[in-house]
């Protein structure tokens, strides 16, 4: 009977995304990788999409959000649709350097200090780590051109690229980078190693911001029909493969990290579909939503917009993969420092 209640309690979820990039992470002209999920029935998103049209004044066969809040109409349209939408969209988003630095962190560190087991996210190390990074990025040259390195090894599997690039800087000679450096330098077999067992997928944040979207969707268990837009930016069979082990999962998993709880897995009644957005409303609606957000994203003062339109971020995840200065604590300066150097290997 429990079963049987849940397969009649499934909930179609549509998606869609902007700003994908592919495996260039470092991309400073589009910095952020969205997507967006709304949960509709199909008539319903048509009309909302029919409503948008008509009061955006849109020719447009698709509308998309990303400059649609920028003229009066346009606005009018969106905070149209998210009133009617409240409650019923999520939106996650990452930051591509930061992502870049915590893939960093996964690459170059884990690998060597694997007897700290997950004690190392308990205490939101990793974390700090990825962010103390990504500063050093925004600040420093150096800092910059090691990333584009460490990328271009990945997508080369060519771990030389990096090491070489590391080691032959004049960059970090001291404080944490100056620690990342000393480490590096001292765990180049194990690093090299760690590059060449993965390939290029590991740049592709696709699955990873999908995988955290949905499971904002399942904090309820309740089994979820998914169906994403068809499209390039989304690696199809990547993401059957990653996304299998979740069909006819019962139940999801809850972590803690630091003091937040994280959900993990994805209670799907199917595999995965893809449809080509223009015969989808709701994929449509679902795209509009990630470029109006990434749109907004942009806008340095949140103050200058209209209130209504902030409701866009109500939609937000947790489960979002941005910096968080939070993390950036004195005794985890410390706790990196004994983590690099515990795991030299001499």
């Amino acid at each position: 009977m429990d079963d049987y209640r849940r397969m009649n309690s499934v909930e179609r979820v549509y998606v869609d995304e902007a700003g994908f990039t592919g495996d260039d992470l470092v991309n400073l002209q589009q910095p952020t990788f969205v997507m967006s999920a709304v949960k509709l029935q199909e008539e319903e998103a048509y009309e909302m999409l029919e409503e948008a049209r008509s009061l955006s004044k849109s020719q447009a066969r698709e509308i998309k959000g990303k400059n649609l809040w920028k003229s009066t109409p346009g606005k009018l349209a969106l905070k149209t649709l998210l009133g009617k939408l409240r409650g019923r969209f999520k939106i996650t988003s990452c930051n591509k350097l930061y992502g870049l630095c915590c893939r960093f962190f996964d690459f170059v560190v884990e690998p060597s200090v694997k007897d700290f087991g997950f004690g190392v996210q308990g205490i939101r190390l990793h974390e700090f780590a990825a962010h103390a990074l990504y500063i050093a990025a925004q600040r420093e040259s150096g800092c910059l051109e090691w990333l584009k390195s460490f990328q271009s090894a990945i997508r080369r599997t060519e771990p030389s690229i990096f090491i070489d690039s590391v080691t032959s800087s004049d960059w970090a000679r001291s404080g944490i980078p100056g620690l990342y450096r000393f480490f590096i330098e001292k765990n180049q077999t194990a690093i090299a190693r760690e590059l060449l067992t993965y390939g290029t997928f590991d740049l592709d944040l696709s699955g990873t911001v999908l995988l955290q979207l949905l499971s904002a969707w399942s904090s309820n268990n309740q089994p979820l029909s998914v169906i994403c837009d068809e499209s390039t930016a989304l690696n199809q069979a990547a993401l059957l493969h990653l996304f299998d082990s979740q069909v006819g999962r019962k139940e999801t998993t809850t972590i803690k990290v630091g003091d937040r709880e994280i959900i993990i897995g994805v209670c799907l009644q199917e595999q995965i579909q893809f449809m080509k957005s223009h015969c989808v409303p709701a994929i449509q609606i679902a795209d509009l939503l990630a470029s109006a957000f990434l749109g907004l994203t942009q806008v340095q003062d949140k103050s200058s917009l209209d209130p209504e339109l902030l409701t866009l971020f109500e939609g937000g995840s947790l489960h979002s993969v941005e910096p968080d200065s939070s993390v950036l604590q004195l005794p985890l300066i410390h706790a990196l420092g004994n983590l690099l150097m515990e795991g030299v290997i001499e």
